[in-house]
């Protein structure tokens, strides 16, 4: 992949991520997008959860790994920095793909008071 296209998967990335975390929270009456956690705009029973999953979340997950297992090659060669792509691509982009496939229960259950399967893998 040329750097243009490598670029342009990492912004798109992002921005995917980005916007629904900001529309989704928008979307849900009474949601604070500074104090409630973005996992909550997206739960379960949330009336655009599934909405803000498959078109925002899941393929922002991939996008960021396509361009975090990509891009290292794009940078001076070091295992520092390939460890750090490496990294970001499986502690953000690969989890993001996985929230966004087991959503957490309605408010995220934050005591953990008998959590569903998918709360427990969220």
């Amino acid at each position: 992949m040329n750097n243009k296209v490598v670029f342009l998967i990492g912004i798109l990335g992002v921005s995917l991520f980005a916007i629904p975390s900001i529309i989704g929270g928008f979307l849900i009456e009474d949601y604070n997008l500074i104090s409630q956690w973005i996992s909550e705009s997206d739960a379960s029973d949330t009336k655009y959860g599934l909405a803000l999953r498959i078109f925002g979340y899941i393929p922002s997950g991939f996008l960021i790994a396509i361009f975090c297992f990509v891009g290292f090659k794009k940078f001076q060669p070091s295992k520092l920095t390939k460890v750090g792509f490496y990294g970001l691509g499986v502690f953000y982009g690969i989890a993001t793909i996985i929230t966004g496939i087991f959503p957490c229960d309605v408010d995220c259950n934050k005591n953990f008071i008998d959590p569903s399967i998918s709360q427990i893998i969220h």
